[in-house]
């Protein structure tokens, strides 16, 4: 691809970025309602945990003490709302219910650039509002109390570029399995019971409820190689330094293959679906 052509590609799909952005800023009451939930979430799983260590008999459990396990839930939880935005499902739904799905195919634009472009544009936008600032404090705050550990400045910077990128990664797994749920919508014509199966399975297999490690160990086997485990728990476990350096490239190396092959998947499902909504009419 010629200069010329990803110069062209990125002024042509560069306002569904900016949309993206946007979106976020302009729901700041969603931001403030998130943090509330979330503070609320955070105290009663701090003493969940907090029951559960003081009635074991050992200090670690599945690999985790105490201190560790809350970092997790903190670390994770603030991951997982820069995942939130960019509702790629429920725009396709409502494209197809109000019938502007006609008009949204016939534009010169590729229809899954459209919502990558709006994606990243959400991440942005909910990584300088709340994610970023909310990922230092908490950091700090941990380090300080002795809840997580940074070996070095040079090593935690390097574990930072790691994160970065599977942070990035994890959005687009997001966002491509979001795409395929709403492509689903083309048969079903609703997302609502679609979107509740796909946050309460991505919730539980990705980490974001509890590490996979307290999951049997045979399912655990299994769920490790999912793309679930790449869209929360891998990168957060990169953040808190659980992961080597070589395990943290195999987890982004999973996040890739994944990504590849889901998008591949979602190209030849949605031009099956969009026969669909052509014998429909539109």
């Amino acid at each position: 691809m010629t200069k010329k052509r990803r110069k062209n590609i990125f002024a042509r799909y560069n306002a569904f970025m900016k949309t993206g952005i946007l979106n976020v800023f302009a729901y700041k009451f969603n931001v403030l309602s998130w943090l509330l939930v979330a503070a609320s979430s955070l105290l009663c799983l701090f003493f969940l945990w907090l029951a559960v260590f003081n009635n074991s008999p050992v200090d670690v459990i599945n690999g985790f003490t105490f201190k560790e396990i809350v970092a997790y839930t903190v670390i994770i939880n603030i991951f997982a709302f820069t995942m939130g935005g960019g509702e790629t499902q429920d725009v396709i739904t409502d494209e197809i219910q109000n019938g502007q799905i006609a008009m949204s195919l016939i534009k010169p634009i590729s229809y899954r650039l459209r919502f990558i472009f709006s994606t990243f544009g959400s991440l942005i936008a909910s990584d300088l509002i709340v994610g970023f600032p909310l990922l230092i404090i908490s950091t700090i705050i941990l380090t300080v109390n002795g809840y997580m550990t940074i070996k070095s400045p040079g090593h935690f910077i390097l574990i930072l570029l790691f994160f970065l990128i599977a942070q990035v990664l994890a959005k687009w797994l997001y966002d491509v399995i979001g795409y395929i749920f709403g492509l689903i919508s083309f048969y079903t014509m609703a997302s609502f019971g679609l979107f509740q199966i796909k946050d309460t399975i991505i919730n539980f297999l990705s980490g974001t409820l509890i590490p996979i490690a307290f999951f049997p160990e045979w399912a655990g086997k299994i769920v490790n190689y999912l793309p679930f485990v790449g869209m929360a728990q891998n990168p957060t476990m990169i953040y808190l330094g659980k992961m080597n350096i070589n395990e943290a490239l195999i987890a982004i190396l999973m996040q890739v293959v994944w990504i590849a092959g889901l998008e591949i998947f979602a190209h030849f499902f949605y031009q099956k679906a969009i026969k669909i909504v052509i014998i429909q009419g539109g």
